[in-house]
Order: structure tokens, then sequence, then C-alpha cells
């Protein structure tokens, strides 16, 4: 697949841009989806818990992050798909995927893996250190 037949590519864009097809709009709501359907999704867990009679729903809610985590990465998936055919291509055209470079992106993702493990486990012992330096 050439970068010119690529229904994500620069040309491709500008020319669904030239179309109409594309709109401002969308990537704004992508930016504010995220944060409105976190509140949204905890708020509906929150809504559950309190007709099953909790004394503070939305505080218990908090300790429900993959529940309303995975209704929020629904909602999110969802408005990407919906602006995504709103645009003329899939989910998937989104990805860049080419199957020429599959090999070395999977190899350099599993070279990336190891120091950015190293940086998350450095980072949570350093947190964890605290004030007791």
């Amino acid at each position: 697949m050439s970068e010119l037949s690529a229904p994500n590519s620069r040309a491709a864009i500008i020319e669904r841009r030239a179309a109409g097809e594309i709109h401002w709009s969308g990537p704004v709501l992508m930016l504010l989806a995220r944060s409105v359907l976190a509140v949204v999704a905890q708020g509906l867990v929150a809504v559950v818990l309190s007709v099953q009679g909790s004394a503070s729903p939305w505080r218990e809610a908090g300790s429900w992050p993959p529940v309303y985590g995975t209704l929020n990465d629904a909602g999110c998936l969802y408005a990407l798909w919906r602006l995504a055919r709103r645009e003329k291509i899939g989910l998937i055209d989104l990805t860049g995927l080419d199957r020429r470079r599959l090999g070395r992106d999977v190899l350099l993702g599993l070279a990336l893996i190891p120091p950015s493990l190293l940086l998350i486990l450095a980072g949570s012992w350093l947190a964890t250190r605290g004030g007791s330096t």
C-alpha cells in the first residue's frame, strides 16, 4: 500500500478535508471525550451503588475503576468509531498498520518494553520511598 493510497495518508486527509468530510469538531470532541466520559461512567457506577443503598455512592464508585474505566474506554472507542465512519475510514485505518513493517515494529516494541518497565518500576520505587530519605 503506497503512501498515496493509504486511507489515512496525508494526501488522503487533505482530499477528504477539501471534500468536507473532515471537520474540526471531531478532534475537539475526542480531546474532551475521555474526561467527560470518565465522570459520566463513574456517575453511572455511583447511581447503581446509590440504588443499592450506599451511604456515599460517589466515594464508593471510586473503588471500582475496572468498571467505570471499561465504560470510559468503550465510550471513547464508540466515539472514535463514529468519527472515523463519518470521515469514511475505519478504525484500523487510524493505526497506520503496514504489513511490510510489521516484523520491525514488533521487534521495536519488544526492545522498548524492558527499558519502559525499568522506568516504571524505578518511578514506583521512588514514589514509595516518599520522605524517608
